[in-house]
């Protein structure tokens, strides 16, 4: 949803590959460190959000960690988004 800042609900979803949150309000991403089943093979788009430093220097490792390919710009839209 645009502009969502909290992503507590994904800490138990176990079936995605594919999260695009761009341009949201998001700043923590500790819910998808939480996340077991967010691992190798899947791709997380955080482009435009404001993240906590502690997601970019932290949460993001660990992720990346995992396996995960996390793309993370601060204003960097989705591919075949025009920006706003």
């Amino acid at each position: 949803a645009q502009n969502s800042s909290s992503i507590n609900a994904l800490t138990g979803l176990r079936n995605l590959q594919r999260l695009v949150m761009w341009n949201n309000q998001i700043s923590d991403i500790y819910p998808l460190v939480k996340n077991p089943g967010i691992n190798s093979g899947y791709f997380v788009n955080l482009g435009g959000n404001p993240l906590s430093d502690i997601s970019i220097n932290t949460y993001i490792p660990e992720l990346t960690n995992r396996g995960v390919n996390v793309s993370y710009i601060v204003d960097e839209p989705p591919p075949g988004d025009p920006p706003d």
